[in-house]
């Protein structure tokens, strides 16, 4: 209920880009059921949904001595959904908090964000020289 809530805030785009990541973060329904049935009684289902805690513990008890394994079989379902509504909440808060950041961030104070294994290509230039014999030098030549 709270994702709709958040969801009505986003542009298209930005409704947009959530479904894309959804699409690519999201636990596959499908492999789930298969990691159960085959690996179930070592908990392999729950170290591929991140439950790793229950995963060890099915691990060490071989599924709860297979009661465990049993029992997942019908909580399988209410917990891909739980964690589908958390992966969602936390790129729909993700996006918000950007827009935010974007749009209230002072354009003075702006700086784009690059990777700083290119750093060379984009010299600093806030109004001072950089000192000469600095390390870096080699990249501002």
């Amino acid at each position: 209920m709270e994702n709709e809530l958040l969801r009505q805030d986003l542009s298209s785009e930005e409704q947009a880009l959530v479904n894309r990541i959804m699409q690519k973060h999201q636990k596959n329904k499908v492999i789930t059921y298969i990691l159960w049935l085959f690996t179930g009684f070592v908990g392999g289902h729950r170290y591929y949904m991140g439950d790793t805690r229950y995963a060890v513990g099915m691990t060490v008890t071989l599924g709860g001595f297979g009661a465990w394994w049993i029992i997942d079989l019908l909580l399988i379902e209410k917990r891909l959904n739980f964690l589908k509504d958390v992966l969602e909440y936390q790129v729909i808060d993700q996006v918000l908090m950007y827009r935010r950041d974007y749009y209230n961030q002072p354009y003075s104070n702006f700086h784009f964000n690059y990777d700083p294994r290119y750093h060379h290509q984009y010299p600093p230039t806030h109004g001072h020289h950089r000192q000469h014999n600095h390390p870096d030098d080699r990249y501002y030549r």
